[in-house]
């Protein structure tokens, strides 16, 4: 439900929405950056705490780029586009097909990486779930899901564009009236560049999160291996890949 914004409908009461999203995402970057600095913590918990870090503050500016705090309608316009043109040409129950393999990948990876967060706490503490990281896992958990509603809906966003664009190769193909098929393809164009101007800046932002993510697991890539790091490092990498 985090996207997209229905603000056309609802403009209130879906920036009200927007902004306590953001607002949440913020608040837990902030307290991973004040655990991360004030309390001392050995170097595992200090490394799954700055993948965390970067995981919400990607997160947080993702939401930030889709423009909630100055109203910006952008992206729910480009949206609605893309579902006016999938509905004219018969196209949104494919569409909903290709989406739905998606959304289950991202469920499973997103439940995986839950199971794998707790079942490393229990076998760091010996069997037990530590509760002085209760708020800690709790973040996680709204952190995760956040991160995965928004892969889900530019997953979603990417497939009606592929879609769009095959039905309009196969159109060409099996008719083969190229002069005729122009104006389409202005309109296919056009669409195109609308939804990839919206979307671009949050693109890029989750991009560059998982890049420094990467970053971050290279760098104890070249320490002496240590199985407690691989383990922390698990959950937050496969968020990010």
């Amino acid at each position: 439900g985090v996207l997209p914004w229905s603000s056309m409908e609802y403009p209130m009461m879906s920036w009200l929405y927007q902004c306590f999203v953001v607002l949440l995402l913020l608040t837990v970057t902030v307290f991973h950056c004040w655990d991360l600095i004030f309390n001392d913590h050995d170097d595992i918990m200090s490394l799954e705490l700055s993948i965390d870090i970067t995981l919400a503050m990607g997160c947080t500016f993702s939401l930030a780029a889709c423009g909630a705090l100055w109203k910006s309608t952008l992206i729910a316009e480009a949206w609605e586009l893309l579902q006016t043109y999938t509905t004219k040409h018969v196209l949104l129950s494919q569409v909903k097909d290709s989406c739905l393999w998606d959304m289950s990948t991202s469920l499973a990876c997103w439940l995986t990486a839950l199971v794998m967060r707790v079942t490393v706490h229990i076998l760091l503490n010996n069997g037990n779930f530590a509760e002085t990281r209760l708020l800690a896992n709790l973040a996680f958990f709204i952190i995760s899901g956040i991160l995965i509603g928004l892969v889900s809906f530019i997953l979603s966003w990417c497939r009606c564009m592929m879609t769009m664009v095959d039905d309009f190769a196969e159109t060409i193909h099996n008719h083969q009236q190229f002069g005729g098929s122009l104006q389409e393809w202005n309109l296919l164009q056009s669409v195109h560049r609308n939804s990839c101007k919206a979307i671009q800046i949050p693109f890029m932002v989750m991009q560059t999160m998982a890049m420094v993510v990467c970053i971050l697991v290279i760098q104890e890539a070249i320490q002496p291996v240590d199985i407690d790091r691989f383990l922390v490092m698990c959950p937050g990498v496969l968020l990010a890949l």
